[in-house]
């Protein structure tokens, strides 16, 4: 069986990719009306929900192998769910080769938009039985790489970590991309030095404790709130 890499694929094709997809798993009247200038609009499905209820998915096809997508792709799909006439309840689904960036997550989250990722589209290509895969290598490590300019000392660093990973091999490397994503992080630290008289037994009492919480910077606001609330 031929394996299909989503990297190696037009717009177009994976437009036509994930249309199989959904047609194995069951969906009806697949089809694409971007082809007429529908835009906004790659997949448009019908399903019936566990209850019999039908469903219009309208789907948007992002083909990105290193661009996340962002909150606008996400409200450009709201919008155009929101204007797709149908008797059936409507749902909005954007679909990536690649990943959402934090702010596409919680904006879909927040008016019920549902997201599929890479591995999303791995495991529906599984259930329907369609060999597709795509070729992004993530390695988590719990090392944290100093801050360098020296590029190829960095890119040696990175390698490095590839070598823990079972069957892989440095060959695998080659034609291997970098990048690097900068995210401030805030240290904020809380101290609390009290000394106090228990007036039931007459006894002194002290109290020295502190609390520590990293955050990223466009989240400080919320904790600084939440430690104000502690103390």
């Amino acid at each position: 069986m031929s394996r299909t890499l989503l990297e190696d694929q037009s717009g177009y094709d994976f437009e036509e990719i994930m249309m199989d997809v959904f047609r194995n798993l069951g969906y009806e009247n697949v089809r694409n009306p971007s082809k007429s200038g529908d835009m906004g609009r790659d997949i448009v499905m019908d399903k019936e929900d566990e209850d019999g209820e039908e469903i219009t998915y309208i789907a948007e096809c992002k083909h990105f192998s290193n661009t996340k997508v962002g909150r606008p792709v996400v409200q450009k799909l709201d919008s155009a769910c929101r204007t797709y006439d149908t008797d059936n309840k409507k749902q909005g689904m954007v679909i990536t080769t690649n990943e959402f960036s934090r702010q596409a997550k919680e904006y879909a989250e927040d008016i019920g938009i549902e997201l599929m990722n890479g591995e999303d589209i791995r495991e529906l290509a599984d259930d329907a039985g369609l060999d597709i895969y795509n070729g992004n290598v993530e390695i988590v490590t719990r090392k944290a790489v100093p801050f360098s300019r020296d590029k190829e000392g960095l890119k040696q660093e990175v390698i490095e970590e590839f070598q823990n990973v079972e069957n892989f091999q440095r060959e695998y490397l080659e034609g291997h991309k970098f990048y690097l994503e900068l995210i401030p992080f805030i240290e904020i630290r809380g101290e609390i030095y009290s000394t106090y008289e228990s007036d039931s037994v007459g006894l002194v009492n002290k109290i020295k404790t502190s609390t520590t919480v990293h955050e990223r910077a466009d989240d400080v606001t919320e904790h600084t709130e939440d430690i104000k609330e502690v103390y």
